[in-house]
């Protein structure tokens, strides 16, 4: 048996190249599976479920949604929301409408804009999100909101705009 030490160096980089080989191959995800469009059929399935919009009517809330954006989020699979973009005026007008005196005026910015936003919810008999509901669920819904609807009117977090951007 020849062992020298170059063979056997060659012969432990095959081995190591087919696991490495094989092990890719397993954790490929199976060609052909969208994976995005079977999420988006089980969203409507759960909302259809829930006697929620129809997709017709979710496509038609999406033509007059601002940059055509409406996502539909559930945290715990059990409350639904669907959820639009807000437009620059829309937001400019909850600014305007703040109270001077207000004690934190992003929570209340965030409340305006999640009561606007949201075209329709399971967590309400009538599929409408209220002020006074937001204030009185659960304390992370109002920013969870939030945070979707900036997502949608293409808000960026700082840090994101070394991946999104490049200087010229």
């Amino acid at each position: 048996m020849n062992t020298h030490p170059h063979q056997v160096h060659a012969t432990n980089e095959a081995v190591v190249a087919a696991t490495t080989e094989v092990d890719e191959a397993a954790a490929a995800p199976e060609p052909g599976v969208d994976y995005v469009a079977q999420r988006k059929a089980a969203m409507y399935e759960k909302i259809a479920e829930l006697s929620g919009p129809s997709e017709a009517q979710i496509d038609a809330w999406k033509q007059s949604a601002p940059g055509n954006r409406v996502r539909a989020f559930s945290l715990d699979n059990v409350r639904f929301y669907i959820v639009r973009a807000i437009g620059g005026l829309e937001f400019a007008g909850i600014q305007k409408n703040i109270p001077q005196n207000s004690t934190n005026p992003q929570l209340e910015i965030q409340l305006e804009a999640a009561v606007l936003c949201t075209l329709w919810t399971s967590s309400t008999r009538d599929g409408k999100l209220t002020s006074i509901g937001l204030r009185t669920g659960t304390a992370g819904l109002p920013s969870s909101i939030w945070t979707l609807i900036e997502t949608l009117s293409d808000y960026a977090d700082p840090q994101d705009f070394q991946t999104c951007s490049v200087e010229l």
